[in-house]
């Protein structure tokens, strides 16, 4: 059994998709947190230049063509449910909040 070349195309352009996505996120959640406790993180810039190179490499990914391009389009759902919001500073417009963010794809893929 193998994955057709433009079901695995879609599956990688998505997979990457989501781990930019969590990177992106799990960056912000860290900041977030550490801003609130007065302690500014300190990143290096050239690792994480590096994932973000590795993750759009030109070679296999082309950020202009969508998932599946020629034929149907690829249904991509985000949900994020907030789970809590609380303590809400109107002087430093700082809140705590508690979120959770699911990815979800309608992919048709056909595997032979």
């Amino acid at each position: 059994m193998h994955l057709s070349d433009d079901g695995y195309n879609c599956f990688f352009i998505f997979f990457t998709m989501c781990h930019i996505f969590i990177l992106i996120i799990s960056l912000l959640v860290h900041c977030t947190i550490a801003n609130e406790y007065g302690e500014y993180p300190r990143f290096n810039t050239t690792v994480i230049s590096n994932i973000l190179n590795r993750l759009t490499d030109k070679s296999t990914y082309d950020k202009r063509l969508r998932p599946k391009y020629g034929a149907e389009p690829v249904d991509v759902g985000i949900t994020i449910h907030v789970s809590s919001i609380s303590a809400v500073s109107e002087v430093d417009m700082v809140c705590e909040h508690i979120a959770s963010l699911n990815l979800f794809s309608f992919n048709k893929t056909s595997i032979e």
